[in-house]
């Protein structure tokens, strides 16, 4: 989701009345936007995919005063005429078919309305145009450009001078060596020639999507705008259009139209006309549970920038916002009659049902697997359940299976259900080669399988991963694999050989429980890389998420549905994992030096296995990762490590190359300590943080947490916003790290493996590593995230 920073100043203005940031942070987030922060005189906060519109400061702040009472009901903007006009070759039509256009006249620009034209610019490329596949936006000086416009192509070779840049340059070389040209090329990939902008003198406008020319620059004394759009989609390209030009208007330009001649008809754009949506109000009061008049219902439709009118008893005529781009159905215009009635004045009622509604378990399993991969340092992503058969066969080199089709499908691209995830971050890593790495990827998601085989059938959920980087090797791929299956306490299980054209042969394995196939992974063939255009080696497999779900909760997954089906474990000849063990305590047949002291640097091991570049041995100065901190940094007879993990209940060491000492040496371990000692100060740092928030929200429930070298967070369940209360818990707990009190990190009485982290009265279980006294951790700061959903996070850095 996109986040848009705002000076309140400029906002307040827009809006037509002054509010304190208090006030807004209030009512910001009522209105269905997320709240980030704030800083001095500015604001951040979060819009949602589906209001577009509101990704411009003039776009918040217009409908802010709707739902403040500043200004309420439809706004309506006046279209100027214009005998200007924009020529579509035909040519085009097999590139990027459509244009949308107008005119802006009158504009008076300002830093903070320079600031937030970028930035509407800029999000909206990201969100609603798709990264510019979908929709692209150009603006020019006005009085630049000989009419008419015409939109054309241009073979590769044809040269114009791109923006802020002084010499020509052709199409193929502002591809391969400009930033836009290399961050949006895969747009353009496989066309023969390339979309271009012409005015009536054949100055060049642009060359979209990917960059505008100098000739036409927007400058500060700018007054006269041309906005062009081309697209993919013809909807899409007239709503961003819709949401630029009222952008302008309210900063008080005056909107033109412009005449678009195709070969076979002319159209003028925009169209900032109303649609008419006509509703039931009891149809809305069902829906919402309450007993609202007409007159209500009206009334609160005007807050959210509607104009509403009751037409008989049982029909509301809503006019809606030419710039509403999520208004589609009846229901939207429900969901905005309840963001104005106001979701804190819904009165809570149990549900005079039979049934007891709980979060899924396997989707709390999921939540588990997401919180470990993040913490890993991996970025989820998710992907579209639609695909194609090129997709997920012939660019992945894999013979084509039956999968399930869609009927009347509106394009190829999204034709069938996908069977496996790991094609879908293959092509996200595609998407993103220009970017830098390492790009490291999961999703966790459902695939559909139409055949019989070792993991199932039909809807199933899958997690897969994938790594990018120069080193991604299948030694790494199948250490993350264990570390996942350890820490989710899974370690009975056999690797076997195993084969798939996706994968480089002798570089892929398969984890096999009770006969079943529970992972696949290994190193991507070079032939896929090449079919994605990828350069960097890739490694990457699947885990079933279903089977593994099954396994820690006593379950067997059917071959026949896919489901989950409880068996006891008693009957299945195995044993049944404990209920409530919390995996940084598990068993670790390892030594661990840093619990004796976690201020030794040197010792000395003896190495009792080596498989590659993995190394187990008897003790250990490396804290592997769990319980969300870091893993440790160092070397081993001055090789240096990439990654400590546990595995098997012992700690397995990832080194950066295969080591030249064997079996039965012993060895020398230095420590990285630098690293260390921020991820102790930062760990105990963030268990003093955690108690005043105890002391003021009363223990909120804590989701997740992750220790970096860099920062630590604690990410928690709580309903309000907790901006007010920070600078005060960063003052109570600053004062408790300076009283200096000790810290101790000790073995529980009863079970060893258990530790326990004390700070005075404090005390929590804990199995990282922690400094003796609390004035080691000096000054720390604390940073606010809404992250959504009535989750908070707070993020702590050392000062």
């Amino acid at each position: 989701m996109a986040v848009i920073t705002i000076d309140r100043k400029d906002f307040c203005q827009l809006v037509g009345k002054d509010f304190t940031m208090q006030q807004i942070e209030e009512n910001i987030p009522m209105m269905g936007t997320g709240w980030e922060g704030s800083e001095g005189d500015t604001f951040t906060v979060e819009i949602f995919p589906n209001r577009p519109d509101m990704l411009s400061v003039e776009g918040l702040a217009r409908a802010f005063s709707s739902y403040m009472g500043v200004k309420t009901g439809l706004r309506k903007y006046k279209l100027e005429g214009s005998e200007e006009m924009v020529i579509i070759e035909d040519k085009v039509s097999k590139v990027r078919p459509y244009f949308v256009s107008c005119v802006i006249k009158n504009v008076k620009f300002t830093d903070d309305f320079i600031k937030s034209i970028m930035q509407v610019q800029e999000k909206l490329h990201i969100t609603h145009c798709r990264k510019r596949k979908k929709v692209a936006i150009g603006l020019h000086d006005y009085d630049k450009i000989a009419f008419p416009v015409i939109y054309t192509t241009k073979p590769k070779e044809f040269k114009f001078i791109p923006l802020e840049q002084k010499e020509e340059m052709t199409l193929q070389q502002i591809l391969e060596e400009l930033p836009k040209g290399k961050d949006y090329a895969w747009v353009l990939e496989g066309m023969k020639e390339y979309p271009l902008l012409h005015d009536g003198r054949g100055k060049v406008l642009s060359m979209p999507p990917i960059i505008n020319s100098e000739d036409t620059k927007v400058e500060e004394n700018t007054k006269n705008i041309f906005v062009d759009i081309t697209a993919t989609d013809e909807k899409a390209a007239n709503e961003v259009l819709n949401i630029i030009a009222t952008t302008f208007a309210d900063r008080g330009a005056a909107i033109h139209k412009i005449k678009i001649k195709y070969e076979d008809r002319m159209v003028y754009t925009p169209d900032l006309s109303t649609k008419i949506i006509t509703i039931n109000p009891n149809y809305v009061n069902k829906l919402l549970g309450l007993i609202l008049t007409n007159l209500q219902i009206t009334q609160c439709l005007q807050r959210m920038g509607y104009d509403a009118e009751e037409v008989t008893k049982d029909k509301i005529e809503v006019k809606t916002p030419c710039y509403r781009t999520d208004i589609m159905h009846g229901i939207d215009i429900v969901e905005d009659v309840a963001i104005a009635y106001g979701y804190q004045a819904f009165d809570p009622e149990i549900p005079k049902i039979s049934t007891i509604g709980d979060e899924d378990e396997k989707e709390i399993f999921c939540t588990r697997l997401r919180s470990l991969l993040v913490g890993y340092g991996m970025q989820e992503v998710v992907t579209f359940i639609l695909s194609n058969k090129n997709s997920l066969f012939k660019k992945m080199c894999m013979d084509v299976k039956p999968v399930a089709e869609t009927a009347n499908a509106k394009t190829s691209e999204y034709d069938v259900v996908r069977n496996w995830l790991l094609p879908s971050l293959i092509e996200v890593l595609s998407r993103n080669k220009h970017n830098e790495y390492p790009q490291n990827l999961f999703e966790v998601g459902d695939v559909v399988s139409l055949e019989d085989n070792d993991i199932g059938n039909k809807s199933m959920k899958r997690l897969a991963v994938a790594l990018c980087h120069s080193k991604a090797n299948f030694s790494e791929m199948k250490s993350l694999v264990e570390s996942i299956l350890s820490n989710v306490g899974v370690n009975d299980y056999g690797v076997e050989e195993s084969n798939a054209p996706c994968y480089i042969t002798g570089r892929v394995a398969k984890f096999v429980v009770n006969g079943k196939v529970l992972a696949r992974f290994g190193e991507i063939n070079p032939k896929v890389l090449e079919n994605w255009g990828l350069e960097m080696p890739a490694a990457g497999g699947e885990i079933c998420v279903d089977l593994l779900f099954g396994l820690i909760n006593g379950k067997e997954v059917s071959s026949k549905t896919g489901k989950c089906e409880v068996k006891l474990a008693e009957e299945k000849g195995i044993e049944k994992p404990p209920e409530k063990r919390d995996v940084e305590f598990e068993r670790i047949d390892t030594e661990r030096l840093f619990y004796q002291d976690p201020y030794m640097k040197e010792a000395q091991a003896k190495v009792i296995e080596i498989n590659g570049k993995e190394v187990i041995l008897d003790k250990t100065l490396f804290f592997a990762f769990s319980g969300g901190q870091a893993s440790d940094r160092g070397t081993i007879n001055e090789i240096p490590l990439v990654e400590v993990k546990k595995a098997n209940h012992k700690i397995v060491h990832i080194l950066e190359k295969e080591p030249d000492f064997n079996t039965g040496d012993t060895v020398q371990l230095s420590l990285g300590w630098e690293r260390r000692y921020n991820l102790m100060k930062l760990h105990s740092a963030a268990h003093i943080v955690y108690y005043p928030f105890v002391e003021k929200l009363g223990k909120p429930k804590i989701i997740g947490s992750n220790i970096n070298p860099d920062k630590a967070r604690i990410d928690f369940l709580y309903d309000k916003p907790i901006t007010q209360i920070i600078p005060e818990i960063e003052k109570e707990a600053n004062e408790a790290i300076a009283k200096g009190l000790e810290i101790k990190s000790e073995p529980d009485k009863k079970d060893p493996e258990k530790r326990w982290w004390k700070c005075g009265s404090w005390g929590m279980p804990c199995g990282g590593t922690h400094v003796k006294n609390a004035s080691e951790i000096g000054k720390i700061k604390l940073k606010r995230k809404n992250i959504g959903g009535g989750k908070e996070r707070v993020e702590i850095t050392l000062m």
